[in-house]
C-alpha cells in the first residue's frame, strides 16, 4: 500500500487512518499501554508496552515483532529477533522510516489542529484546519 495516509486524533485516545476519502483502520488505547487497531470492524493488531521503551506487537494472539527506543528519537524495529528497521525523528515533528538503510516512509506533524483549538475564536479558523499526513 503507498500513497497519502491521513492520520488524526479520535474520541478514543487513537488514532483514525483514511486514504481517498475512506477510514482504513481505526485504533484506541488499551489497558496495557498500547493499542488495539481495528480494520473493517475486526481487531488486526494490539500492542502492549515493553521494558525496552517500546512496543510489543500481537496479530491473532501472536508475537509478530517488537520496538525498542534509539539515539536516533526513534525506534528500532525487530521481526522474530532480526532487526527489519528504525525510525529517526525528523523535522517536520514526525518520523523517517528506514528499512534497508533507505528512507521507505516520513510522517509529517504540520496538522494546525491544535492551533486552532487553542485559538480565542477556533471556528472562526475551522476553513484552515489541515490534518497531519503519512507519506508512503
Amino acid at each position: 500500500m503507498s500513497g497519502m495516509f491521513n492520520v488524526f486524533d479520535n474520541v478514543f485516545g487513537g488514532h483514525d487512518v483514511t486514504s481517498n476519502g475512506q477510514q482504513i483502520s481505526h485504533s484506541e488505547d488499551n489497558i496495557f499501554g498500547g493499542e488495539d487497531t481495528y480494520s473493517g470492524g475486526h481487531q488486526v493488531e494490539h500492542t502492549e508496552s515493553n521494558v525496552q521503551g517500546g512496543q510489543d506487537m500481537y496479530s491473532d494472539g501472536h508475537n509478530i515483532g517488537h520496538t525498542e527506543s534509539n539515539l536516533f528519537g526513534g525506534h528500532d524495529m525487530y521481526d522474530h529477533g532480526s532487526n527489519i528497521g528504525h525510525t529517526e525523528s525528523n523535522i517536520f515533528g514526525g518520523e523517517d522510516l528506514y528499512v534497508d538503510g533507505h528512507m521507505a516512509a516520513q510522517t509529517q506533524q504540520l496538522g494546525n489542529g491544535a492551533s486552532i483549538l487553542s485559538s480565542a475564536d477556533p471556528l472562526a479558523h475551522v476553513n484552515s484546519y489541515e490534518m497531519p499526513s503519512l507519506n508512503l
